[in-house]
């Protein structure tokens, strides 16, 4: 998956927790509620925005990233292993939608090492591929295609890296 990143137009919320790593995201108003009801702090606010009730009760910041206000033990979320199967969704999702080959719109998957010739359907041998890419590589492996991969085919356990990157980078300004 594309790593998430902080945009601040979005509907999204970030949520981190009392260690300061981003535990996901929530929708905004999920984290006005949250806010009210004291499960979230507000850690970083839109500059312009604005979230305000119709009767004026509320009137506050949009929230672009809120603090949970108790640790939250969050299970492990183990990464499929490389040698598992992966159906074409999973492995679309995972590169973003976009061609392991040039960085283009990918709508097919492609096996690195060919179907034809033994290569599975696993995590670790689909990528995302355009269709032309997809074409032009045919039943060859990338290095017989003349080829290269933008980058590697393995699972993103690191989705929110941009965001929590920039959680870092406020903490550091104080």
């Amino acid at each position: 998956m594309a790593p998430a990143s902080l945009q601040e137009h979005s509907a999204t919320t970030f949520v981190i927790g009392l260690d300061y790593d981003v535990k996901g995201e929530v929708h905004w108003t999920r984290a006005v509620t949250g806010i009210l009801d004291d499960v979230y702090t507000p850690f970083k606010i839109h500059h312009t925005r604005r979230v305000r009730s119709a009767g004026g009760s509320v009137d506050m910041g949009w929230p672009v990233i809120v603090r949970l206000n108790h640790w939250v033990e969050i299970p492990f979320r183990r990464a499929p292993d490389l040698h598992s199967r992966a159906s074409r969704f999973d492995i679309l999702r995972r590169d973003g939608w976009t061609c392991a080959y040039c960085g283009a719109f990918a709508g097919t998957v492609d096996h690195i090492f060919p179907a034809c010739r033994g290569g599975g359907w696993t995590w670790g041998n689909l990528v995302a591929a355009c269709s032309g890419c997809n074409q032009d590589k045919a039943d060859r492996t990338p290095d017989e295609a003349g080829m290269r991969l933008l980058f590697d085919p393995r699972v993103d356990v690191r989705q929110y890296a941009g965001v929590q990157a920039e959680v870092w980078r406020m903490l550091k300004a104080g």
